[in-house]
């Protein structure tokens, strides 16, 4: 099977010289987690949620008018080409160095689209029907923060251990998520002028996502699956009924390394 037959080819596209807060208000509103970034019809890199963390000390400090997406888009990717194996793309996707949670595909040299774990989490439902139970896939000893810690400290965490979600703790309890989605909006938030809160004075509790779906150990890995496409999300933690660790889309890729 090859990577053309899973491509994304609907994808949003900027220039490098457009606004940063017009290109936000137009992921928001699709919906979408990043767009492909061209000039002159030549592509230059990926504008991703995932890339703000890296440059999160510039969007600390510059007002959101006056940024571009060439300021936080990421110009070192990895890429696929439309005939690569999709089990070959899936390790590269794995085990890439990017922060970025896709991997553009080439097609006589030009980027025709990308394949991202979302595209391997549907693949995994159509292929893996009752193979794998989330336990055999899922990351034990997932991180986590205290509710009451500080958003720069978050950030720090983040930078250091390459993660891109912490679950939230209020003593033993889990209350929440942190994401590279409430990150960057509240770096946005931060950034803009007038704003009513400082990303000092933020703290996770703040800035989490609440009302969690989860699973558990025993559940079908496609079920969980499931869940995470039809709620649009791309993890979900894991209880029994305490907490065991988190499954996210990425974690599909495991299926096909050991089935590839």
């Amino acid at each position: 099977m090859h990577v053309g037959e899973i491509i994304n080819r609907e994808f949003i596209t900027f220039k490098p010289q457009t606004p940063l807060l017009k290109a936000g208000k137009v992921l928001e509103s699709k919906g979408r987690g990043q767009a492909l970034v061209f000039d002159e019809g030549k592509f230059r890199g990926v504008l991703s949620k995932d890339t703000f963390i890296g440059k999160s000390s510039l969007v600390f400090e510059t007002p959101a008018e006056d940024l571009q997406v060439a300021d936080v888009m990421e110009e070192n990717l990895e890429y696929a080409g439309i005939g690569d194996d999709v089990f070959d793309v899936a390790d590269k996707l794995l085990t890439q160095k990017s922060v970025l949670d896709l991997i553009p595909v080439k097609e006589e040299e030009q980027v025709v689209g990308y394949v991202s774990s979302k595209e391997y989490t549907k693949l995994f439902i159509e292929k893996y029907d009752n193979q794998f139970k989330v336990g055999q896939l899922m990351q034990y000893n997932p991180p986590t923060v205290e509710s009451y810690v500080l958003l720069d400290k978050v950030i720090k965490e983040l930078k250091t251990t390459g993660e891109r979600k912490m679950l939230v703790l209020s003593g033993r309890n889990l209350v929440g998520i942190i994401t590279l989605k409430d990150l960057s909006l509240a770096l946005f938030s931060c950034s803009q002028k007038n704003t009513t809160h400082t990303c000092c004075e933020l703290n996770a509790e703040d800035i989490m996502t609440r009302n969690l779906k989860t699973t558990t150990p025993n559940e079908r890995a496609e079920y969980a699956a499931e869940t995470m496409i039809q709620n649009r999300i791309s993890c979900l933690p894991v209880q029994n009924p305490a907490l065991e660790g988190m499954l996210t889309r990425k974690d599909f890729l495991k299926a096909f390394e050991i089935k590839g």
